[in-house]
C-alpha cells in the first residue's frame, strides 16, 4: 500500500532522523514509537504528504484514500459533531454505513452528545470527534498521530477495538505514540524512532 525509502529530515541544521525505511501492506497496522522529540509527528506528516522529507521517496498505491489525524481537531467549532460529519462526508463523497457509524459513535462514547457544538466539548471529546470524522471518511490508509493521549482507559480500549475492526475490513493504519505498550497491542510491526536519531 505504501513504501518509503531512506527518509531523513532536518530543521534549522539539526537532524531529526535519517535512514528510515518502512512498508505498510494492506490490512496491517504499523506502530511508530519513540520518545518525545524523536520525530514521530514529523515522519507521519511526511507520509501524509503534508511536509517533504530532505531525502528519500515515498510510493503510495494508486487510488489509495489517505486520512491524517494530528493534534489539531480540524473541525468547525460552531458546528455540532453531527454537522461536521455530514459536512466532511459531503465534501469527500465517502460515507460508511449508518450501522458502522453508529457503532463507532458508541465505541467512542459520543452517541449522546452528537448535537453539541465542538466549542462546547472538552479536549478529550474533541479528540474523539476528530477520530469519528477520520473513521467515517472510510480511508484505505489512516495515519494517526498520538491518538491515545488524554484518553481514559475505557476510551483507549474502545479505540483499540476500532483499529482491530479496521484491519479486518482490509484497512491499513500508521499510528504514533510514546505508549509502546498500548501500540504493541494492535501493531503488526513497530518502528522505533529512537533508533534513527543517532
Amino acid at each position: 500500500m505504501i513504501k518509503a525509502n531512506n527518509l531523513s529530515k532536518s530543521f534549522n541544521g539539526n537532524r531529526i532522523f535519517s535512514g528510515i525505511n518502512l512498508i505498510v501492506k494492506k490490512s496491517t497496522i504499523l506502530g511508530v514509537v519513540g520518545n518525545n522529540g524523536s520525530g514521530k509527528t514529523t515522519l507521519l506528516k511526511i507520509v501524509a504528504g503534508i511536509i517533504n522529507s530532505d531525502t528519500g521517496n515515498i510510493n503510495l498505491n494508486a487510488n489509495i484514500k489517505l486520512d491524517f489525524l494530528g493534534h489539531e481537531n480540524m473541525l468547525y467549532q460552531n458546528f455540532s459533531i453531527s454537522e461536521n460529519i455530514d459536512f466532511f462526508s459531503d465534501i469527500s463523497g465517502f460515507r460508511i454505513s449508518a450501522e458502522s457509524q453508529d457503532n463507532i459513535e458508541q465505541a467512542l462514547g459520543l452517541n449522546n452528545i452528537l448535537g453539541k457544538k465542538i466549542s462546547e466539548l472538552s479536549y478529550g471529546q474533541r479528540k474523539k470527534a476528530s477520530m469519528l470524522r477520520s473513521l467515517t471518511s472510510a480511508p484505505d490508509l489512516l495515519v494517526l498521530d498520538e491518538p491515545f493521549s488524554n484518553l481514559d482507559s475505557e476510551s483507549t480500549d474502545s479505540f483499540i477495538s476500532i483499529l482491530k475492526t479496521l484491519k479486518k475490513e482490509n484497512k491499513s493504519v500508521i499510528i504514533s505514540s510514546n505508549r509502546k505498550d498500548v501500540v504493541g497491542l494492535v501493531s503488526d510491526d513497530l518502528l522505533n524512532m529512537d533508533d534513527y536519531n543517532e
